[in-house]
């Protein structure tokens, strides 16, 4: 169905919505696409002959088509869910009010700010398939770390695990770092709160490919101006176990490995979750040709009562956006 054909009633929506919206509240919610223009759908393979395939080709790093053909053939390497969403699709709920937030292209989705006025405009377009709120999560508890002194123990490996060396050998670390394994040629990718990497004494030369906050749309990671104290906290923690080289304190497994950053988690006390951000966190990365990623994250209960639940089949792996994604 051609967009021009509808222009009129485009026009019509946004004005009667200009009138209608003021005053009332924005929400954020997640607009999925019935396709990715010209009738394309998202599960639709691509001739490679075609721009479209040229288009889904673009997204994507000579690492990350490697890292696909571990695991698929040729001819399901790149498929629709790799083309980009339609841009006219995108700019015309611009139009009608819609302020952008993130794109999902595996989705084929976008979330947008919109008012109630402008979730029923946005329903009646005829290249949407449905629109869905973004949930919102209560955090009961504050983010606190109590810090436990751990005691050094002997070792006879050839690095010096210092305080961490017993919980290293459960998992027989030491072993496969005397093996010389200490993940070299690995991309790991983190989402998380935040990562204070560059301050952080076991971390400073950590190889960090990329880095980018989702959530203030900017390549810093670390808190900024605004953010809580603790905002950075869990993820430095997280990124510390794996990827941390501090001979005689702490030597994570996969300290020679290259990092890719992604800060998609909101750690106030009565937080927003962002799953948008989680998933475009996780696209993000999978184009970087990452091999593994680290979200130590969870979303279950949701502000006002709602949310996942294992009653009601929702963690079926078809359900939440962030295990869609995934």
């Amino acid at each position: 169905m051609k967009i021009t054909h509808h222009i009129g009633l485009f026009i019509l929506i946004f004005l009667l919505n200009t009138f209608f919206a003021e005053g009332q509240e924005l929400k954020k919610y997640w607009v999925f696409f019935k396709d990715k223009g010209n009738s394309i759908q998202n599960t639709s393979t691509l001739n490679k002959g075609s721009s479209e395939y040229q288009s889904a080709l673009t997204q994507l790093s000579d690492r990350a088509i490697k890292r696909r053909l571990k695991v698929l053939t040729n001819d399901q390497l790149i498929d629709a869910q790799d083309l980009p969403l339609n841009q006219t699709y995108i700019n015309t709920i611009k139009r009608v009010g819609g302020l952008l937030q993130q794109e999902v292209r595996w989705m084929n989705a976008a979330s947008f700010k919109l008012t109630q006025e402008e979730v029923r405009a946005v329903e009646q377009l005829p290249f949407v398939e449905n629109v869905k709120p973004v949930s919102k999560f209560i955090r009961k508890d504050s983010v606190s770390v109590e810090a436990t002194e751990l005691q050094k123990t002997a070792s006879a490996s050839s690095y010096d695990y210092g305080p961490s060396q017993a919980q290293y050998e459960a998992v027989k670390i030491p072993e496969v770092h005397d093996l010389g394994i200490a993940g070299e040629g690995v991309m790991i990718g983190m989402l998380d709160t935040g990562f204070r990497w560059r301050a952080h004494e076991s971390l400073q030369n950590t190889h960090v490919i990329a880095e980018h906050d989702f959530i203030n749309n900017d390549d810093t990671t670390a808190n900024q101006a605004g953010d809580p104290s603790a905002q950075d906290l869990h993820g430095t923690l997280t990124m510390s176990i794996v990827g941390s080289y501090m001979p005689g304190r702490v030597v994570g497994p996969a300290f020679n490995s290259d990092f890719i950053l992604g800060k998609t988690e909101v750690a106030l006390t009565e937080t927003q979750i962002e799953e948008d951000y989680w998933a475009a966190g996780i696209e993000w990365m999978e184009s970087y040709g990452v091999d593994v990623v680290s979200s130590s994250l969870g979303y279950d209960t949701f502000d006002g009562g709602g949310g996942y639940s294992w009653d009601h089949g929702d963690f079926n792996g078809r359900t939440a956006i962030t295990t869609r994604a995934a």
